[in-house]
């Protein structure tokens, strides 16, 4: 608590106390309406919606990656035995 030598002071601590009381008042007010302007139906709908988009391209980026790795690995096989192949024709065509 704090001891106050004048009236002067006394009332420059109430002035301050007022001041910071609409600011709490003005921060319930914004965080109030937050909440309220959240939990209407269209903006869980919008939450929802969004979240479950961002899962499936999370999803989807790692189906890309694993699909992209096994294009690669059967585009080596492929050539690969395409190459044996050639070898083995060209073997029967010199007999």
């Amino acid at each position: 608590m704090n001891t106050f030598k004048n009236i002067n002071q006394l009332k420059e601590e109430k002035k301050r106390l007022r001041s910071r009381c609409v600011e709490l008042e003005k921060n319930i007010d914004k965080n109030w309406f937050e909440l309220k302007h959240s939990l209407r139906p269209a903006n869980l709908l919008s939450q929802v919606i969004s979240k479950t988009i961002e899962r499936k391209k999370e999803n989807s980026i790692a189906a890309q990656v694993i699909t992209e790795n096994l294009v690669s690995i059967a585009s080596k096989l492929t050539s690969a035995v395409s190459q044996k192949v050639e070898q083995k024709i060209e073997k029967w065509m010199n007999k």
